[in-house]
């Protein structure tokens, strides 16, 4: 016959020990909503979202909204509030960045891009990479290439409502070198938005073909719930 060991079960005191050995090795840097898989917005992570949309002028009620997984690298959380469109945050766009803003659409956003991979029509959350420039990793992949590979990119909404959070921040602008691929959006003709800061003047938003690719034309890749 084999030896047999006897199982001895943990102390509560041992698994205290466990319990504070673990959560030392938590990086001190880690925010809480980092931590979170899948669960409900801390109420300071909803407050600052709710601030931010009041400075825009947009009223918002984000109660019941869920974090998407947390994936490596993927650091920057975008709340998209209930039936919030293009048109209203377009507008805000040209209020907060004083008139500095042009658009292929004109300022019928929602009439031109009908057709998104998300639409709020709950509350949302997504996260995608904490960085000025588009993803360098999806340089050269058109719209065609990243729906192939199932890739999901972000939205012409997500991309503006970006714009404005991180210019509420930091007083800074994203893509100053590059052009955000919103592969998560259409055109009603089938094109696909990009976004741009263009030469430290204004905001772009101009479309290009699904088959498009360019070095500097680039997605942002996005995790959602």
């Amino acid at each position: 016959m084999g030896n047999h060991e006897t199982v001895r079960l943990m102390t509560p005191g041992q698994f205290k020990e466990l319990q504070a050995a673990v959560t030392e090795q938590i990086p001190s840097d880690l925010s809480f909503d980092r931590v979170l898989r899948g669960s409900e917005l801390p109420a300071e992570v909803i407050n600052e979202w709710i601030g931010f949309y009041q400075k825009i002028g947009i009223e918002v009620d984000l109660s019941g909204l869920i974090l998407p997984d947390y994936e490596k690298g993927f650091d920057r959380l975008l709340v998209i509030p209930k039936g919030l469109t293009l048109n209203p945050v377009w507008a805000a766009c040209q209020k907060v960045f004083d008139g500095k803003t042009w658009s292929a659409y004109g300022n019928d956003l929602d009439g031109n891009v009908p057709t998104n991979d998300r639409v709020p029509t709950t509350s949302y959350a997504i996260r995608v990479r904490d960085r000025v420039e588009a993803d360098e990793e999806l340089k050269n992949l058109s719209a065609n290439d990243l729906s192939k590979k199932k890739i999901a990119g972000i939205t012409l909404l997500e991309r503006l409502v970006y714009e404005q959070k991180y210019f509420h921040e930091t007083g800074g602008h994203l893509d100053l070198s590059n052009w955000t691929l919103c592969s998560g959006s259409r055109h009603s003709g089938g094109l696909v938005p990009d976004v741009h800061w263009y030469s430290d003047v204004k905001l772009y938003v101009n479309w290009c073909s699904p088959g498009n690719h360019d070095a500097r034309l680039r997605a942002r890749a996005v995790v959602s719930a």
